[in-house]
This record gives C-alpha cells, structure tokens and sequence, in this order.
C-alpha cells in the first residue's frame, strides 16, 4: 500500500510541475506571436497571459484549470494513507477544503481582469488568504506526525511553515495599497504618459504566490511520500 502511495504522490508532484510550467509556455509564446510588448514577470498580470482567443492561449487556460485541479487533488494526499494523519483527520479534510478554495480563486484571478477592481482584488486576496491557511495546516500536520519519522516530518514541517511566512510577507506588504501608481512623463506639448513602473507591485506579488503556492505544495507531497515510504 505505501509503495502505491508514494508512487500516486510522486506523480501528483511531477503533473503539478509540467501543467505549471506549460500554462506559462504556451501563454508566453502566445504573447510573443501576436507581436505584444514583451511580457515581464515584473510588471504583467498573471491574467494578460490569456487575453485573446488563438490556440495558444486556449490551451494555457486550459492547462492553468488542469493545475488548479490537480493542485486540489494533491492536497488530499494525507488522506490517501491513513497513518500520515493519524488522529488529525479533521485537519487534513480542513485542507482539502481550503486547497478547493485557494484554486477557484486563482483561476478567478487570472480570469478577471486587473481594472474590473473589486472582483480581481477580491479573488487575489481569497488565493492568498487560503494559500497561506493552507501553509499552515500542511505545517500542522507535518509538525504532529508519528515519533518515528520525527526528524523527516519537522524538517517538512519547517520548510512548510517558511513557505507560509513568505507568502503572508507578500500578503501584507504596505505598498499593495498604493498599487495603482504608474509612471507618468510630460513632454514639451503638455501630453502626459503613463506606463507601469518596471515593478508592478500587485502583478508581481500575484506571481510570487502563485510560485510559492507551487513550491508549498510540491514539498509537501514530497514530505507526505518520503513519510510513505519510511513506513514501508
């Protein structure tokens, strides 16, 4: 049953990774051929990856669901061998809950657009909010497991927890209230322009924690595995 286990993780792990990776390379190639501004990391919205209707982009949307998905199966994996939670199974569906919720709002996110305010903002501060519970709930269940693999599960429990810190740093970062600010220059007939800073501080954080929410979930399948494999 564990070798089952860890292979059924090990395999979460690997299409969390690939459907990441391709939702960006396909929306980035997609972006490139339609001869747009060059798309930075920095400065664009996770959501200007999908605005048009060609293939490309049809298939990073497509891709990006598939992640969300898979990112809330993969929560589930303390659930999938039972000593991994052993008297803490209300944590672990409280996970899963809170995995389903972070994932809706992320594939709000990119789909609603920056300038309709409320909504995107809405469903950016839901993602981090959930993401960052999340964080906390993996570190729980790491941090409480059976004294056998204690050294492998407070070492995940760690890693988990700085995860979390790191994402609840980006969630509160002072300069998200002022995120609208641009740069403006006036030229010699009094025309004004306006073009984002190479910073964009809420563009920016967005893929932060949509990193940070892979990266979190990636260690903890790995911590849930290796403690599956141990008990073998």
């Amino acid at each position: 049953m564990s070798s089952a286990v860890y292979g059924w993780l090990i395999g979460l792990g690997l299409l969390l990774l690939s459907t990441f990776f391709f939702f960006v390379f396909f929306g980035l190639r997609a972006n490139k051929n339609s001869g747009a501004t060059s798309y930075s990391f920095l400065r664009n919205f996770p959501q200007e990856l999908f605005e048009g209707r060609d293939y490309m982009r049809r298939s990073a949307r497509i891709l990006l669901i598939s992640y969300a998905v898979i990112d809330a199966i993969a929560a589930s994996a303390p659930l999938l061998y039972g000593k991994l939670v052993e008297g803490l199974i209300p944590f672990a569906v409280l996970l899963v809950v809170v995995a389903l919720l972070k994932d809706v709002a992320l594939v709000a996110m990119s789909w609603i657009e920056p300038y309709v305010f409320k909504p995107h903002l809405f469903s950016f501060v839901c993602f981090g909010g959930f993401a960052v519970i999340q964080m906390a709930l993996s570190c729980i269940l790491f941090a409480n497991h059976m004294p056998l693999t204690r050294p492998l599960s407070i070492t995940f429990a760690v890693l988990i927890g700085a995860v979390g810190l790191t994402e609840a740093g980006f969630m509160v970062n002072p300069k998200l209230s002022d995120w609208t600010r641009l740069n403006t220059t006036v030229d010699e007939e009094g025309n004004v322009d306006a073009s984002r800073p190479k910073v964009f501080v809420l563009a920016f954080t967005q893929w932060s924690m949509m990193l940070l929410s892979l990266l979190g979930s990636v260690i903890s399948l790995l911590g849930f595995s290796l403690l599956a494999l141990a008990q073998m």
